[in-house]
């Protein structure tokens, strides 16, 4: 079994994303499952850069079991502080206020948020319009976050990022 790897899931996005109808489906559901993909290619990219921040030695099997335990809607709540929605518990704000000048991630916590409410309009808005330009336009938002993540994820800032989510996030 290979686990689940951010750059060949975004990939996957850009084909889904230029699909034409044909054998394996209809041209709506190879958008829609292209904003999914998108977004999954980052929260994965944030997921296995934790893990990696948390336990650098462990075996490359018990970082991806780690990295299961991460959960979307804590990421969402650290990338909302970031952008400015909110800024978390008291003793977090002067990290959270200090994040605020990474223009990298603040970049990165807007494209998690959009992407993520993209990714649920695709998958549960049964009637949402899904349009080729604006998929498109989440691939690209995914290609930029996974260098964004890669860029960060030894900086300060980035190592930071990633702590207030492992903090935020409960094991599960």
């Amino acid at each position: 079994m290979q686990p689940i790897q951010p750059r060949r899931l975004v990939r996957h996005a850009g084909l889904l994303a230029r699909h034409r109808p044909g054998a394996i489906g209809s041209r709506t559901t190879s958008l829609r499952r292209s904003t999914s993909a998108s977004y999954y290619a980052v929260f994965h990219a944030l997921a296995l850069a934790l893990a990696e921040q948390l336990v650098p030695l462990a075996t490359a099997d018990d970082r991806y079991r780690l990295a299961r335990s991460v959960d979307h809607a804590r990421v969402a709540d650290v990338c909302r502080w970031v952008v400015g929605e909110g800024e978390g518990k008291q003793h977090v704000r002067p990290i959270v206020r200090r994040l605020r000048d990474s223009t990298d991630l603040v970049d990165l916590a807007r494209v998690f948020l959009e992407l993520q409410q993209a990714r649920h309009d695709a998958d549960y808005d049964h009637l949402a319009e899904v349009l080729e330009v604006a998929t498109m336009a989440h691939h690209r938002q995914a290609v930029q976050a996974l260098g964004i993540v890669e860029r960060v994820r030894q900086t300060s800032d980035g190592q930071e990022f990633l702590a207030l989510v492992a903090l935020h996030t409960a094991l599960r």
